[in-house]
Formats: structure tokens, C-alpha cells, sequence
């Protein structure tokens, strides 16, 4: 065996072979019914992996179709990735044969190690010794597996496949961690990636989180956490991830029945609570109370944009829910906002003149849906709301519609009807003022088309304004830690400058501000030289070879990569939304993506200047010029329809990306 001791930094350039890893062995693949081996075998064919699967069984020829191999060392080529789930006795000698076949990860599913005590330790000292020397990394032992959606990894020990979406889990708690990632796929939301880190032996939890915080597959990061074993570390990696995405966390081992749990569960030694969550809430992180509350808040952060304040707008039908949603949201620090009279006048002029004339919006029990959808719109479009609470706590009342109608099926497509109409609402809203919107229901069936949909959608008022609430507490410590960190980098000589700094969003608008007055100056100079349309041509070839050099830094500040529409996609969206555009990506395919404009800050300015005239050209030219360049910085593979101008007030123009023969 290769007795080399391998830096942190090089393991760490190894997390490709975890995640997306071309080939994987799973050491004790079996046929027998009711084994882990054959749980985890089947799971993983049946997942769809990507890669090559090797079954290591030495008493079999064939698993699913499969050549199946004695020993590790018998696979006849390279493995990045070995899962192992053989009894204890066992899992020395499968770890060392991978170490030597060079195997970059391997997953010890089996238990029986450092949480019994006596010889388990030793052998689970012994599975870290191996790893050390050889440069090999190892997940668990006594976990359930590793979950990857950008492979179609599904290396778990129990037949569970998970909805693909943005959020990534680490959980020291396997049964918790599936418990959350089949929570997510039912509600809408879906799963990026999934450990559960089992006894830690060898990569912590420190070590997930810091992976987390620059994988661009993850826009949120949750965890169950029962011990953290080196508090520095922690607080370091949790606050690396809380500068880039939310990290939602549940602390278990919180009573000394619970801390005996976990030191019998996975080795784990708890640790204070209240030294837990001081340091937690310094680094950022987004405390849940519970499992639901853990679930509840995933689902809210991967769905919904973070609300730019505290001011909340509540529609609802009841005003007995109205007051219980107000309530709700001032007892978990939000602000009930207070409604302008404008706006007032304006919901009177087409509601019952019963209705509540103020927020919550109670309109008492109407039953025309589209005023209820147009007072989503009203409110978050002029009522001064950050974000929108939907309240829709009626009783199911499908049973007395079939008594009604006369029969179930009559019924049944009666509520399905009413059911789209308020999910179709909510969505439109949704996609048009870039909000929180939220809702609370208790009719299964509607809830279900919510998930569906992708609206974050709840039981009760409370679970609403919780996850608001805690939504806002993480954009404010967004702005805090953002001049903190200007701070940090002014150093001590820029203290006079510092004292009273700009909030980072301020500072960000002033530079977009100058350089667009930098680039328009330039243009009109240019444009006053040699005519318009020369000065659009010599403009785009500016802009063309600024592009390459913009797209190239985008995906190396943000650690994009990747060669395909996706990568393109993430890039430009980057772009835009720094610089304040407002769009939507109806399609985004292995083979063509849609991007379509509604709001264009170049437009903006031009109609500010009275310069539309200008519009034609520079769309035609410059802007045609800068994103076939950009797609060509991406591969030179894709391209781009000259970009289609819409004109029709709902959308300002369209580009069509297709990618070539699929390089």
C-alpha cells in the first residue's frame, strides 16, 4: 500500500469523485431480500447512475445484469468511488483493498465502530490511519449513504429518490437527513446533494459545509447537527457558506437525555446548546427548533427570494384567520404594514364595501377568485409589502360539493378546477414581482398542488411567519456582515472612511450608476464622430471582446464551470442580477435555453436620457454582439438568435440559445 500522507488541500480537490464520480463499486452487493448490500446495489442501479457500477461479492458471478467481482482489487479499472457495506469484521480489510486499488472516496455504510466503544474504535483508528497515508477519503462509518442529483448518484441504503432541486444536506443523523430530502421532493422543493456523515471518522462536518459553500449545484445548505467536534471550524466553514447561501441548521443532543442518545448514536459528544446557538447566529446560520421547522424552512429559502424588509401583506377570505395570521406575524417580529390610503381606495373601488379597508386584506368570504388575484397584485405592487401571505384555511369542502353535484367524479373535477385557479393566481404573482409569496391551507389536495407548482405552501399562519421572519433575519445579516467584511479589507487606515459606510447595496449602485454613465459618454462622443450606426458597429466590437473577459471572471468569482446551456444560463443570470434586470428562464434544456427580458436597465436609461431612438441599433448590434460572444466563451458550440425585441408591455425581448450536436 502507498504510504504517502496527503495534504487537506489536495483531498480537496477530490470532491468530483464523491459527487460526480465516473465509476462506483459497492463492496458486499448482494440478491438477498432484506439486505443492506442489496438495498444499496438496487438503489443505485435503479437511480440511473451516469457512471460504471462494479458489484463486489465473492460468492457471485452476476448482480442486476452486472459482472460482479471477488475483491476491490479484482475491479479491472479505476474507481473514484467505493460503497461499503459489509459486516464490521469486514470493513478494515475492504477499506485497506481501496485504499491500494487507489480509490479517491469511499462510503462505510456498516455501524459498529468508534459509538461501541472497545474494539470498534480501534477499528475505526485504523480506517482513519488508512486514509491518511493513502490520500483516500472516507464517509461514515455507521452512515446511509451519499445522494447526488448532478450524477444521478443514489448511493443510499434505503430505495429513496429525491427530487432533483438547489438544497444540499449534511446530516449526522442518516434517518433525519432522508427523513428531510423525502420532506423537500414531496413539497416542491428537491435536492442537490446529501451526505449523512455518520461517525465522522475522517471528513466532518466542517468539511461538507466549506464544499457546500462554493459548489455552484447548491443554493442552500441544511444540516442536522447532534456534536461539533471543533467549534473554530465550524464557525469558520458555516460562515463561508452564510456569505454565499442560506445554512438552515437543527441542533439535536439538546437535554442530557439527548446528549446520551447521541454519544450511543454516532460517537457524538453534544456539547452546550446556548454556546451552540450564540455561535451559530454570529456565523449567520438559521436556527430550526424542530424537524418541521427544519423542513419548513428549506423549502421556504430554495423557493422564494429573500424580502427586502419586514412589512407584510396578508389576503385572506376569513377575518377570524386574518387576525390569527397579524398576530402570527408581530410575535415573530414582522411588521403587519400599513396600507396607504391609495391603495385603500383602490381595493374599494372593486371590492365588497364590507371588506376589512386595511391589512389583513379580509374580503369576507367572496367567491370571486380573480379579485382575490388582484389584490396579490396590488399589494405587492403598491402597498408597500416585502413579502405576501396567501390565506386559504377553509375546511375541505369537496365532501359536501359531492352531495351537491350528486357524484364524486362531478365533484371531484368541480374542486380541481377551483383548487389550479388559486395555484395558477399565486404563481403569476410569484413570477412577476420576484417576492415572497406564501400561503397557508389545510386542504391536502390543495397543499399537493402548490408542491407542484413550487409555492411554498403550509398548515398553519405560524409556520408561515416563522419562515419569513427567519428569511429576514438572514438578508439583514447579509447587510451587516457585508460592510463587516468591507471593513475587514479597508484595514485600520481606512477608519475614518469606514465610520458610517455605505450599505453594500448602496456602494454596489453607485458603481453601476458611474459605469453606466462612463459607457453612454463614450457611445455619444462616438455617435456625435461617425454617425449611429458606425458608432453601434464599432461599439459592439468593443463590447464583444468585454464580454469574453466579464463571462470568464463571472464564472471564476462565483465558481461557475461547466461547458454547457445550464453553465451559460447561471452566468448570465449572475450578470443580470447584479446589474438590476428583471427576466425569467422558461426554458433551460441540454440542448436550448430561453431567457426572456422584462425589464432592461439599458432601455431604462435610454428612455431616462430621451434617447429611444437608440434602442433599435444597439439591440440589433451591441446586444446580439455581447451575448454571442458571452455563449461562445461558454463553448463555441452554442448559439444565439439575433435577440427578438417583444414590444407587447409584458416582456421586452428574447434570447434563444441552442447548443450544436449536442457538443
Amino acid at each position: 500500500m502507498c504510504c504517502r500522507v496527503v495534504a487537506v488541500d489536495e483531498r480537496k480537490r477530490e470532491w468530483k469523485s464523491l459527487f460526480d464520480p465516473k465509476s462506483v463499486a459497492v463492496i458486499g452487493a448482494s440478491s438477498t431480500p432484506g439486505k443492506i448490500g442489496m438495498l444499496l446495489f438496487s438503489t443505485i442501479v435503479a437511480g440511473g447512475f451516469k457512471g460504471e457500477v462494479y458489484p463486489v461479492n465473492p460468492s457471485a458471478k452476476e448482480l442486476l445484469g452486472f459482472k460482479a467481482y471477488p475483491s476491490i482489487r479484482q475491479v479491472p479499472s479505476g474507481v473514484d468511488l467505493a460503497v461499503v457495506a459489509v459486516p464490521a469484521k469486514h470493513v478494515v480489510e475492504s477499506v485497506r483493498g481501496c485504499a491500494e486499488k487507489d480509490v479517491k472516496w469511499c462510503v462505510v455504510i456498516t455501524a459498529g465502530f468508534k459509538e461501541t466503544g472497545g474494539e470498534g474504535e480501534r477499528m475505526q483508528e485504523e480506517l482513519v490511519r488508512i486514509c491518511e497515508e493513502s490520500g483516500m477519503s472516507l464517509v461514515g462509518p455507521n452512515c446511509m449513504g451519499v445522494f447526488s442529483a448532478s450524477s444521478n448518484l443514489h448511493a443510499l441504503m434505503n430505495p429513496l429518490f429525491p427530487r432533483k432541486g438547489v438544497v444540499s444536506i449534511v446530516s449526522q443523523s442518516g434517518t433525519v437527513g432522508m427523513m428531510l430530502m423525502d420532506s423537500l421532493s414531496r413539497r416542491g422543493s428537491g435536492v442537490a446533494r446529501f451526505v449523512s456523515s455518520g461517525n465522522e471518522a475522517h471528513v466532518k462536518l466542517a468539511d461538507y459545509l466549506e464544499f457546500f459553500a462554493s459548489d455552484p449545484e447548491t443554493r442552500v445548505v441544511v444540516s442536522f447537527v447532534e456534536s461539533v467536534r471543533d467549534g473554530r471550524r465550524f464557525m469558520e466553514a458555516a460562515r463561508k457558506v452564510t456569505e454565499k447561501k442560506p445554512l438552515i441548521c437543527l441542533k439535536g443532543g439538546r437535554t442530557k437525555a439527548g446528549a446520551r442518545a447521541a454519544r450511543s448514536h454516532t460517537a457524538s459528544i453534544a456539547g452546550s446548546l446556548q454556546v451552540f446557538r450564540a455561535a451559530a447566529r454570529q456565523a449567520g446560520v438559521t436556527l430550526a427548533s424542530d424537524c418541521e421547522e427544519l423542513a419548513d424552512l428549506a423549502v421556504t429559502f430554495s423557493l422564494s427570494p429573500l424580502p427586502e424588509g419586514r412589512k407584510v401583506g396578508i389576503v385572506t377570505g376569513g377575518g377570524g384567520w386574518g387576525v390569527l395570521t397579524a398576530d402570527a406575524c408581530e410575535e415573530q417580529g414582522l411588521e403587519v404594514a400599513e396600507l396607504p390610503q391609495s391603495v385603500i381606495d383602490k381595493i374599494s373601488s372593486r371590492a365588497p364595501h364590507y371588506w376589512s379597508h386595511g391589512n389583513p386584506v379580509d374580503l369576507a368570504a367572496s367567491m370571486d377568485r380573480e379579485l382575490y388575484a388582484w389584490c396579490y397584485d396590488v399589494l405587492l405592487e403598491e402597498g408597500g409589502v416585502d413579502a405576501l401571505i396567501v390565506e386559504n384555511m377553509a375546511y375541505d369542502v369537496s365532501g359536501g360539493v359531492e352531495r351537491i353535484v350528486g357524484n364524486e367524479e362531478g365533484a371531484e373535477a368541480f374542486m380541481n378546477i377551483l383548487r389550479k385557479g388559486i395555484v395558477d393566481d399565486v404563481a403569476k404573482v410569484m413570477k412577476k414581482h420576484g417576492k415572497p409569496v406564501l400561503v397557508a391551507a389545510r386542504e391536502e389536495k390543495l397543499l399537493k398542488m402548490m408542491a407542484e407548482a413550487g409555492i411554498p405552501a403550509f398548515t398553519s399562519p405560524l409556520r408561515v411567519a416563522k419562515c419569513i421572519a427567519k428569511m429576514v433575519e438572514y438578508r439583514e445579516f447579509k447587510k451587516k456582515s457585508g460592510i463587516v467584511l468591507l471593513r475587514e479589507e479597508l484595514g485600520s487606515g481606512g477608519r475614518d472612511m469606514v465610520d458610517g459606510f455605505l450599505p453594500p447595496e448602496k456602494v454596489a449602485e453607485f458603481f453601476r450608476g458611474a459605469y453606466a454613465g462612463i459607457d453612454g459618454v463614450w457611445f455619444m462622443s462616438i455617435e456625435k464622430k461617425y454617425g449611429l450606426n458606425e458608432a453601434a458597429e464599432l461599439d459592439a466590437q468593443v463590447w464583444s471582446v468585454f464580454a469574453r473577459i466579464l463571462a470568464k471572471r463571472v464564472m471564476r468569482e462565483f465558481n461557475v464551470s461547466g461547458d454547457g446551456l445550464s453553465t451559460l444560463v447561471r452566468t448570465i443570470t449572475l450578470r443580470w442580477h447584479m446589474e438590476k434586470w428583471r427576466f425569467e428562464v422558461p426554458v433551460c434544456e441540454s440542448d436550448k435555453a430561453v431567457m426572456v427580458v422584462r425589464i432592461c436597465p439599458w432601455l431604462e436609461a435610454l428612455k431616462k436620457a430621451g434617447r429611444e431612438h437608440v434602442v433599435p441599433v444597439m439591440c440589433d448590434e451591441v446586444c446580439e454582439a455581447v451575448y454571442r460572444s458571452w455563449a461562445e466563451t461558454i463553448n463555441p458550440n452554442i448559439s444565439l438568435e439575433r435577440p427578438k425585441r417583444m414590444g407587447n408591455g409584458d416582456s421586452f425581448c428574447e434570447f434563444r440559445y441552442t447548443r450544436v450536436n449536442g457538443k
